[in-house]
């Protein structure tokens, strides 16, 4: 069974785990730190266009990578829901379009692509968007998703540009939920020893965040939530600490969807390690996530730190 300083980063200490007021903390994650929320924000406008970027906006989004069905637009004319259903290395999301005003509205653009133009590691098959929605009227458009490499931190997103009197001929770009880790399956180490081994594997991109619990911690239900949000393996009898958590994921593509373990070339396969510390009794958490691929880091623990400690980051 690991020491608790087995996991201690390779460049510096670990700092320890001090409960702190949550208006203070300041965990990194790459070059730009994650904010916690330290109150309520401001309930978000709704607008026809995405909604502002504030710290409310920003939990919700990456809450909503972690969830299979959610709210994207809640109105006031124009609403976008959706659904997903990931079976990496692919994966589906049906958008739906609900107008919730008096009258019609007419779209005269609708698309997905990478929200920074490129390809980004996805292939992206979208069927073509509604062009009218009657009053109380409704739509489905489904977008099917191939993931050819890894990617990020762009993710996709639906441009949507109504047309007439209703919304002005505005819209907006909406980023969709997908970030990498829609892409990982579990992988089950059995023994702590091998979990190490990969731990400490030359050249992981590692990112952390330090936050205050909210609300009471519950083990099980976090445990369920690393695993049906982010598609990690659980692993038990790992760390020493019994209120922690660790898991272990690999990123699966069209080109290997086997775990670095079971691939002849180990050095190219993509996986993830988590480590998630709680002291239940001060009600203080680290997040802390290793992997070949920063962009899939990068996104675990921004997740993980909304969902668990509603900590805004900005929105890729």
């Amino acid at each position: 069974m690991l020491s608790p300083g087995m996991f201690a980063a390779t460049s510096a200490a670990s700092a320890p785990l001090v409960p702190s007021k949550p208006a203070t903390l300041q965990p990194t994650v790459g070059s730009v730190p994650l904010v916690p929320q330290s109150a309520p924000a401001p309930a978000v406008t709704p607008s026809v266009g995405p909604p502002a970027a504030t710290p409310a906006a920003q939990i919700a989004w990456w809450k909503m990578t972690l969830q299979s069905e959610g709210i994207l637009l809640p109105g006031p004319s124009l609403q976008l829901g959706f659904k997903t259903d990931f079976r990496p290395p692919r994966g589906r999301i049906g958008i739906y379009f609900g107008n919730l005003g008096g009258g019609a509205l007419s779209i005269s653009a609708c698309a997905v692509a990478m929200s920074d133009g490129s390809s980004g590691g996805l292939t992206i098959t979208a069927a073509a968007g509604p062009t009218a929605l009657p009053p109380r009227g409704q739509a489905l458009m489904m977008v099917q998703l191939e993931h050819a490499s890894p990617f990020g931190p762009a993710v996709p997103a639906l441009t949507v540009t109504l047309a007439g009197a209703v919304g002005g001929g505005a819209g907006g770009a909406h980023k969709l939920p997908v970030a990498p880790h829609r892409f990982v399956q579990p992988w089950p180490l059995q023994t702590a020893d091998s979990y190490f081994g990969w731990w400490r594997t030359a050249g992981l991109a590692e990112r952390q965040a330090s936050f205050a619990w909210a609300g009471p911690y519950d083990r099980m239900r976090a445990k369920q939530q690393l695993a049906a949000g982010a598609g990690l393996a659980v692993l038990e009898n790992v760390d020493p600490t019994p209120s922690n958590l660790v898991g272990a994921g690999y990123l699966a593509t069209l080109a290997s969807a086997a775990p670095p373990d079971k691939v002849a070339n180990a050095s190219t396969a993509i996986f993830c390690l988590l480590r998630l510390e709680v002291n239940p009794q001060r009600g203080a958490a680290r997040l802390t996530v290793r992997s070949r691929h920063a962009p899939l880091a990068d996104s675990l623990v921004k997740a993980f730190a909304a969902a668990f400690g509603n900590v805004a980051a900005p929105i890729p």
